[in-house]
């Protein structure tokens, strides 16, 4: 598949400009009132910004299709974008539903994500790019809406504590029961994968709170405060993840051994740097050429490091406006009639 040109200088520098860390005394929380842009909006350019981080071994980057034939950059952009309307529904859900108790969000957060799956399957001719994505993002988007609905501190903390009960006892409900009866219906890929391997996934990093997202996120956050590039942060965030995870994409694709080795190799380039030594990023260019020819390709890590990105948003939030985000994404703006395509 043929991507479209992707101005890479210019989608990072700016968005590092939007995203500066501001100077001086900083708020500790978001209230609802302070909010001047969707958080589904923000989820949505998480999506986006994820899938432009490069490099990512396995993954479809911008210039890079990883394990991956069927599908490119651009068939997740088209994805990302049908999406969009499913996630600003999501703080919606969770706004209007917020009288109810969170399990209950969580059930029509489930509704509509099934819906979300086949408009992401009609979107990209049956492709599935973002069936983990509506998943944790519906969730944190949706748990927005139930602090916002609250007038409560809306913080990458608060987002966590409410989406864990939301989900509360989601492991014991969807997989534990399993080892009784197996349901009479097609399993999905996380349910056969607990079975033949006890692996949990982004069940039980829902059920906790997103431990590893949010541990992803106050490390991007540090990068940034210390002056690294978002281009070169999120790569090097990735590997964190990557350690870190038991990516349910890794054991599908290639096996409790192939979950190994793709941690063994995150952990030689940290190592050795990452992408902030010339040694780290030799060892993560070797990983790209490795994880094709072993077929691998860390899909889970790929929805957290969004997740941590959707954070990292959120905690910058008041300085975000929509003229900057459709600028980002090469929209026109009121006063701003041509502009430099960023992804076409």
């Amino acid at each position: 598949m043929k991507t479209k040109p992707f101005d890479r200088h210019y989608f990072w520098s700016y968005l590092d400009k939007i995203l500066e860390c501001p100077v001086g005394p900083q708020p500790s929380s978001t209230q609802v009132n302070d909010i001047l842009v969707d958080p589904g909006t923000l989820a949505h350019l998480a999506m986006v910004i994820e899938v432009s981080t490069s490099p990512k071994p396995g993954l479809v980057c911008p210039d890079n299709q990883g394990a991956h034939q069927d599908m490119d950059y651009q068939l997740f952009l088209t994805s990302a974008n049908s999406l969009k309307p499913y996630l600003m529904n999501c703080y919606l859900i969770g706004q209007n539903l917020a009288t109810l108790d969170p399990p209950s969000v969580f059930k029509a957060l489930k509704t509509a994500g099934k819906e979300a799956d086949q408009t992401m399957l009609t979107a990209t001719s049956g492709v599935n790019t973002h069936k983990g994505a509506i998943f944790t993002l519906g969730i944190l988007v949706g748990a927005s809406g139930i602090l916002a609905a609250n007038n409560q501190p809306i913080t990458p903390k608060t987002i966590c504590q409410t989406a864990a009960l939301m989900v509360e006892g989601i492991v014991d409900k969807e997989l534990i029961k399993l080892r009784q009866a197996v349901p009479n219906r097609p399993l999905s890929a996380g349910e056969k994968l607990f079975l033949m391997h006890g692996t949990m996934g982004i069940r039980k990093e829902a059920q906790d709170g997103f431990p590893t997202a949010l541990r992803a996120f106050e490390s991007l956050r540090y990068l940034k405060s210390i002056g690294i590039s978002l281009e070169t942060a999120l790569p090097q965030i990735f590997l964190g993840i990557l350690v870190e995870a038991d990516d349910s994409n890794l054991i599908w694709r290639g096996g409790v051994k192939g979950l190994k080795t793709a941690k063994q190799e995150a952990i030689k380039a940290l190592k050795l740097g990452g992408m902030l030594t010339a040694e780290g990023r030799y060892v993560i260019d070797s990983m790209v050429d490795k994880f094709v020819v072993l077929n691998l390709s860390p899909g889970g890590s790929a929805d957290l490091l969004a997740a941590a990105i959707f954070f990292l948003l959120i905690d910058r939030i008041e300085q975000l406006c929509d003229p900057d985000l459709k600028r980002l994404l090469g929209q026109k703006t009121k006063g701003h009639n041509e502009q430099r395509p960023l992804l076409n």
